[in-house]
């Protein structure tokens, strides 16, 4: 789930912390971005991970759990 409806003022801050990503979330996302800006300069587009293979759908992910971080 990425929004909530709010019907209340008071609501607002209640349900931005709960949508905020965590620290461990934020730093996991930006390393997979460094590690796919690494693969790229090596011609790949999917490759090994922490043991899993990743690919764009996986770098649209982090990218878009750190545009919610902002």
């Amino acid at each position: 789930m990425k929004a909530k409806a709010s019907i209340h003022p008071a609501q607002i801050d209640v349900i931005n912390e709960a949508f905020r990503p965590s620290a461990k979330a934020i730093e996991d996302a930006q390393n997979l971005v460094k590690a796919f800006e690494e693969a790229k300069e090596n011609g790949k587009l999917a490759f090994e991970y922490g043991k899993v293979m990743v690919g764009p759908p996986h770098l649209k992910s982090a990218l878009d759990l750190l545009d919610r971080a902002e």
